[in-house]
């Protein structure tokens, strides 16, 4: 079954790997992300906007970028936090 972000659910695409990766690197990150992650849609998008704002103000790289805006969508978040929890 394909997803709406054009990859299968069973798939991780490589915007979850980075974000998974750096969670697994990072303790710290991976607390940080799994509360990002449980707050409610329209906080965490605020934040994730807010975020991606400065990301690009400061030049970060697109993959990161990318990787920080799947959190937004609600179906990434939900199936991020499930990865993050196994």
């Amino acid at each position: 079954m394909k997803s709406n972000l054009g990859h299968s659910r069973d798939e991780i695409s490589e915007s979850e790997k980075v974000l998974l990766l750096a969670a697994k690197a990072d303790k710290d990150f991976g607390d940080h992300l799994r509360v990002v992650l449980r707050l409610p849609s329209h906080r965490r998008k605020s934040m994730i906007n807010t975020a991606l704002a400065e990301m690009q103000r400061k030049g970060e790289p697109p993959l990161l970028m990318q990787a920080i805006a799947l959190l937004a969508d609600e179906a990434s978040a939900a199936r991020m936090l499930g990865y993050l929890e196994k």
